[in-house]
């Protein structure tokens, strides 16, 4: 049975159902999921979830040839183990840069703690889409958001397709609140409804190995 507290129950749903067939950050405690909805999302746990999507999309596993090759950079930074695949996919497709790493950076015990903010989070999910046929970012793209100005230069074109496609939108102020950090809600309803949009069209072919 899944407990889910201090958030809606739709977000709830999503983020146990999510969880389900894509591995989404629940927790586990007593034996019970708590999906805890309100609760922050880590960069490695947003990158997880992307790559997630993108491999059930693309029916492709990241090859152990692409993960060999970013491993020596992912440990200096110590990031969890069951990060390393979706870092190195995500590194391998330029959707993170080698000084995106500290964000993912983990303690002594490759733990990492440090809560992914909304605007970074669209920019992960939005250079992903990017490599999908048909979702490009503009050149000289803009936002319409009342807080736009708070959104760094870099991420504009990317949060501009997120929106687009109706995947990241603003508050019922029409303010994006790009520096607050995401909670588990929002990052269900983003992962869900990025998972539904790329494999609307049709079956996806079973994962293999690129």
């Amino acid at each position: 049975n899944g407990i889910c507290t201090g958030g809606s129950h739709i977000a709830a749903q999503l983020l146990l159902g999510f969880g389900g067939s894509l591995g989404a950050a629940t927790l586990n405690e007593n034996g019970k999921k708590y999906c805890k909805p309100r609760n922050n999302v880590t960069y490695c746990e947003a990158v997880q979830l992307m790559y997630s999507i993108m491999r059930v999309y693309s029916g492709q596993d990241v090859s152990d040839t692409t993960v060999t090759k970013w491993k020596p950079v992912i440990g200096a930074y110590n990031i969890p183990d069951w990060a390393y695949k979706a870092t190195a996919y995500a590194l391998e497709k330029s959707i993170l840069t080698t000084s995106d790493l500290n964000k993912l950076q983990g303690n002594a015990n490759k733990i990492n703690t440090k809560a992914a903010i909304r605007e970074d989070v669209g920019v992960i999910f939005g250079k992903a889409l990017d490599t999908v046929s048909g979702y490009d970012t503009k050149s000289g793209a803009t936002l319409s958001y009342k807080d736009k100005g708070s959104v760094s230069a870099a991420a504009v074109p990317y949060l501009e397709l997120l929106n687009r496609a109706n995947l990241m939108v603003g508050d019922t102020d029409n303010k994006f609140n790009p520096k607050a950090n995401i909670s588990r809600a929002e990052m269900a309803v983003l992962s869900v409804k990025t998972y539904n949009k790329l494999t609307e069209t049709g079956t996806q072919a079973p994962v293999t190995s690129e």
